[in-house]
């Protein structure tokens, strides 16, 4: 009886959803239509140039926003109110001919009651319906039934089973947005006012880079005209954390915000390299700006700020006496080693050597005074990654009108807790007047360079009373792996409560100490975790061991990965090797991140007799 009910509700939904398909395709073929008008439009004079370019932009715009991936679903809820209306909630809005809606935004205010709704709130929601699609294909539907009204065939079919199969289920490479199973803690969030900044705080797994994003598409559609004019701006850590994220807009219906990672602010230079920590510590400490201020007036401005640095790193001047007063002598030493060290091998500048240069772009090149530069957005001017680049469906033709921000009007910030000053002080100039969005969780600090409380980093940004908005429930990690993670708390976020897990989960981690062959016993198991899943497997390690294991698993279908180019990623199964040689390379904070990226299996190898001290009460497997 059971599927028979489930099976009639698909092919109700599914009649629904190819109309709506049908629907979505004239549109976009009308969009498409108007684009190829617009840029065939006679042009006379500069205003008609403006006017055809501004035209092309938004008929393009309107394009992408309505251009789906194949396996991204058009709809993926419904909702069934008391009066009798009844709204299917989806990606973007479709609208009939005669103007009634086929399908409404997620992000409307009509759809708020799809992920606000509960048994005890059912803000005027019978039932709420849960449509799991492939593309256009339903393959089945959940009912929640909220309300008590008569109206409604069939009872409950299943309580919160669309979340669970969305913390169940194999990770990809890329995100998957959650935009379906967005709990209330994360929309109310999600849909805070573009006030100020508002940071979003929570342990690992409670799903912050989801909220961040998803809020990201909630304002683009509250303040369309605002922000496309002075644009988004979304940092974060890595190169391969923008890999990771950087569909999720798309699949939201936006395309034009821009995705920069923390080493790539500068024009032509594109990095992760990170410095050991307390070289990390020194660039990163505030009284660098007031170094390089020295610096800039004694280097002059021959050969511009990239002269300026090179001379710098190349030891071109007496570093000591532009520090003195502001940096300890062992501290300068420190630093005017490295500069040299990294010189001498040609290595390129650092993940914390960015902010600096972009300190002497600002001393040198003026960009406070050309505030048309502060912001690197001009193609082939800058290595900058927009989400619409990042689309293979995207026409360079349809970009023509992009406006050239001067500045943004909304920052997000991604692992806020590992920028330093410096780098706080670098993305800062690209949003003075903005409103952020700052996103971390201080138990994961990696660096001792970064803040160690939320009102520096809002004094760093020059805010007063930021919006602090927390995040409580963990939806990645099973409780078996997160109690073995929360053990290192007390090391590194004293009082600093431990995220409550959704899952038990079925596997204890995996601990193995004292192997005598550290590299090949890893692989092993590596290779076991890829054997024993269908998802993603990652292997955490730092130091010689990573190039060691790389080597190793070349082919094998596993990623490598340092700790910090793991961070803001999740995988089905972890293998985290040499955990002292983590905690040496990015603290305790760093391992902790490590312990939290496994979704169901974590594995722990080491040479060592025991675990790091926080974890040593976890006896050997």
């Amino acid at each position: 009886m059971l599927n028979d009910v489930r099976a009639v509700a698909v092919r109700e939904e599914q009649a629904h959803v190819d109309r709506a398909y049908e629907r979505l395709e004239q549109l976009r073929a009308r969009a498409e239509r108007r684009r190829r008008e617009a840029l065939a439009a006679p042009v006379v004079t500069h205003a008609d140039l403006v006017d055809r370019d501004a035209a092309a932009f938004q008929a393009a715009a309107r394009v992408r926003s309505l251009t789906l991936g194949d396996s991204e679903p058009l709809v993926f809820g419904r909702l069934d109110r008391e009066d009798g209306e009844r709204h299917h909630v989806g990606r973007v809005s479709v609208l009939s001919d005669e103007y009634e809606p086929l399908v409404v935004d997620w992000r409307s205010d009509v759809a708020a009651a799809f992920y606000r709704a509960t048994p005890a709130d059912p803000q005027g929601v019978r039932r709420r319906r849960i449509i799991h699609c492939r593309g256009p294909t339903v393959l089945t539907v959940e009912d929640q039934l909220l309300g008590l009204g008569e109206g409604i065939d069939g009872g409950e079919l299943v309580g919160d089973a669309a979340l669970m199969a969305a913390l169940t289920r194999d990770r990809s490479e890329r995100m998957h947005d959650i935009v379906a199973t967005i709990r209330r803690e994360q929309d109310e969030i999600i849909r805070l006012p573009a006030r100020g900044v508002v940071m979003v705080t929570g342990g690992p797994g409670t799903g912050k880079t989801a909220v961040a994003l998803h809020r990201v598409a909630y304002l683009l559609y509250r303040h369309r005209e605002r922000l496309e004019r002075r644009g988004v701006l979304v940092v974060g850590p890595s190169h391969a954390f923008a890999d990771y994220i950087q569909g999720v807009l798309p699949s939201l219906g936006e395309t034009s915000a821009v995705l920069l990672p923390l080493g790539a602010f500068v024009p032509g230079l594109s990095t992760d390299r990170r410095d050991a920590r307390e070289v990390a510590r020194i660039k990163g400490d505030i009284a660098m700006a007031s170094v390089l201020r020295r610096c800039a007036g004694r280097l002059g401005h021959a050969g511009g700020w990239s002269g300026a640095f090179n001379r710098l790193r190349a030891g071109g001047m007496d570093l000591a006496g532009a520090a003195a007063g502001l940096l300890a002598p062992e501290g300068v030493r420190r630093l005017a080693a490295s500069w040299r060290d990294d010189h001498a091998a040609g290595r390129p500048p650092s993940v914390d050597d960015v902010p600096l240069i972009d300190e002497l772009r600002d001393l040198i090149d003026g960009l406070d005074r050309n505030p048309r530069a502060r912001r690197p957005a001009r193609r082939g001017e800058e290595e900058v990654t927009t989400f619409a680049d990042r689309s293979a469906r995207v026409d360079p033709a349809e970009l023509i009108g992009a406006p050239d921000y001067a500045e943004f009007g909304h920052v997000v910030v991604d692992e806020a807790q590992d920028l330093s000053a410096m780098q706080w002080r670098m993305v800062a100039r690209r949003g003075p007047d903005a409103t952020w969005t700052v996103v971390g969780d201080l138990a994961q600090r990696s660096t001792p360079a970064g803040p160690s409380s939320w009102r520096q980093v809002a004094d760093l940004l020059g805010r007063r009373d930021p919006q602090v908005a927390r995040l409580t429930v963990n939806y990645r990690t099973s409780a078996t792996i997160m109690e073995l993670a929360a053990r290192l708390l007390p090391a590194i976020a004293p009082g600093q409560r431990p995220p409550r897990s959704v899952r038990a989960g079925d596997l204890a981690p995996r601990i193995l100490t004292s192997v005598p062959d550290l590299p090949a016993a890893t692989a092993a198991e590596a290779r076991r975790a890829r054997a024993e899943t269908s998802g993603t497997v990652a292997v955490v390690v730092a130091g010689d061991l990573h190039r060691d294991l790389v080597g190793r698993l070349d082919g094998d279908d596993v990623r490598v990965l340092d700790p910090w180019t793991v961070k803001g990623l999740e995988f089905d199964a972890v293998v985290v090797a040499a955990p002292e040689d983590v905690v040496a390379t990015a603290g305790y904070g760093g391992l902790y991140v490590a312990l939290t990226r496994a979704t169901d299996r974590l594995t722990v190898v080491t040479g060592a007799a025991d675990l790091p001290a926080p974890l040593s009460l976890v006896h050997s497997a």
